[in-house]
This record gives C-alpha cells, structure tokens and sequence, in this order.
C-alpha cells in the first residue's frame, strides 16, 4: 500500500507551494499529485510551476502525477492542456470531456469527480487508458461498491482518508446503504460498531480492512503544510517502522486537529439540529 499527497486544496501563495513541495521531495511519500485540486485555485503556481515541480520530484524518485481542472471550464477547451501532453507524466482528471481530450495521449488517473457507475464502464475506462480510480470518501457502502467495481478491472484504487468533515450515511449514493458513515479522525470503512466514547479510533484494524478491500492507495489532500508530518507518520506506519498507536499521536498532535474535539462526537445541540433537518425531509 502507498501513501499519496493529492494536489493542493485551499489557497496557497507562491512561495508557500514551492516550500511545501521542498519538503515533499524529502519525505517518504510515495504519490504526488501536482496542480489544481479546487476550481480556480492553482496553490499560486503557473503551469510552467507545475512541470517544473513535478520533474523536479519525479527525478527524487516520487511517483508525480499532474491535477487539471475540467476542460470545458477553460477557454478553447480542445486545446487547454495541450502543454502536457508531452511531458509524459500521468495526469489526474475530474470529468469525462477531459477524460475524453486525453484518453490515449496520457496515462491517466480518474479524479473523485468521474462518473463510473458500474464494473462495464470502469472496464470500458481502464481499456481507454485509466489506470487508478480515486473513489470518493463519502460512506463505506460506497467505498464497497466502488472497490467491488474494481475487482475484474484491474485498476488500481486510491482512498482519501482523514478529512476535516464528518462522512455520513445521508450523503451516500448507494441505495439500501447499511452503513452509518465514520467517525472524524477514523479511517474511512471502519466504523460500523466504534463507539463514539472512544478516545482513538483503531487505525489498525482500520488499514488491514482497507487492505484486504483492495485498496492500494491512501491519500491525504494537503490542507497546510503539517500535512506532511501527517502523511510521513503514515508511510511509516504502513511499512511497519511505527504502529498504529504512534501514527494517530503524531496525527492528534498536528496544530490544526489539536483545536478538533476527539473523537469528534456530536454535540447535543447539534444532534437536535440535525434530527430536526431530518425530520423535515422525511
């Protein structure tokens, strides 16, 4: 399994970007993704920013993956990102016109935006060119039907974990879902019988689930530069340097979770919102 950074989400300036990709090309992740994560939002670099960041990795040995916004954003879409279709780096795409304009010129990664339904379509992808589908963490029912997809396809599938929001079972897509979503500092797909009293979720059980699930990929979007600390902590833990344990201190300790109430139960009132909201839309 591998530990990936994805494509700065955020705003970052400039100077800000260039430093934080310093200090990736000294870590042990394994996956940088490199560009745009948000609409509009580029972490302050130009394109020619991007290539020189991701040879830059690419030649410390990081596997570099290039992010682009949706082609029918873009002005002249047909011939939007013609600047990287030479520079023989995969590139990660969120929609299916882009997927389209790329298909067959690049190897490409299918962002959390591209629709993939069934097993045929992802098949039909994969023969296109896709070669890993970034699911989108939402409940693990739809983790499990994404991963099940991917049995016979022969794609390989990156999970984000650790987000700053709650997943629950009301934004998933999956009809009949049995699952409740999980817990804020858990690994997505592991929380159907946590108590919400525990003071740490266990990661442990956590990883060999999502292992045996087919999940090779674990990423981590870089909301500030402790995300590094973060996704080192968990390439060391995935190869067996630190345990379980050690990974979640370094995670609870990172300036920006410290302020985030473990393990992020909610609170009274705010369960009687939510049951209120619900109540209406029944």
């Amino acid at each position: 399994m591998k530990i990936s950074l994805g494509a700065l989400a955020a705003r970052w300036n400039r100077s800000d970007s260039f430093a934080f990709y310093d200090a990736v090309a000294l870590s042990s992740v394994d996956v940088v993704y490199v560009g745009i994560a948000v609409r509009g939002v580029q972490g302050g670099l130009q394109q020619r920013d991007c290539l020189a960041v991701a040879r830059e990795l690419s030649s410390g040995g990081k596997e570099v993956v290039l992010s682009v916004r949706a082609g029918a954003d873009l002005p002249g879409s047909e011939d939007a990102h013609a600047w990287i279709e030479d520079c023989e780096l995969p590139v990660e795409v969120g929609d299916a016109r882009t997927f389209r304009l790329l298909a067959g010129k690049v190897p490409l990664v299918m962002g959390a935006g591209m629709p993939c339904a069934s097993a045929v379509e992802l098949r039909r992808l994969v023969e296109l060119g896709a070669r890993r589908r970034v699911m989108t963490a939402v409940c693990k029912g739809e983790v499990a039907q994404a991963l099940a997809c991917a049995v016979e396809s022969r794609c390989e599938m990156e999970l984000p974990v650790l987000s700053p929001r709650r997943f629950a079972r009301w934004r998933c897509r999956v009809e009949a879902c049995n699952y409740e979503g999980w817990p804020l500092h858990a690994m997505p797909g592991c929380d159907l019988a946590a108590s919400p009293d525990e003071t740490a979720p266990d990661w442990a059980s956590d990883l060999d689930e999502l292992r045996r699930a087919g999940v090779g990929v674990l990423r981590v979007t870089p909301r500030d530069t402790g995300d590094i600390g973060l996704s080192q902590a968990l390439c060391e833990w995935v190869r067996g340097d630190i345990d379980a344990r050690a990974a979640y201190a370094e995670y609870a300790a990172s300036p920006e979770r410290s302020r985030v109430r473990v393990p992020g139960a909610l609170h009274p009132w705010q369960r009687s919102i939510f049951q209120r909201i619900y109540a209406r839309v029944r």
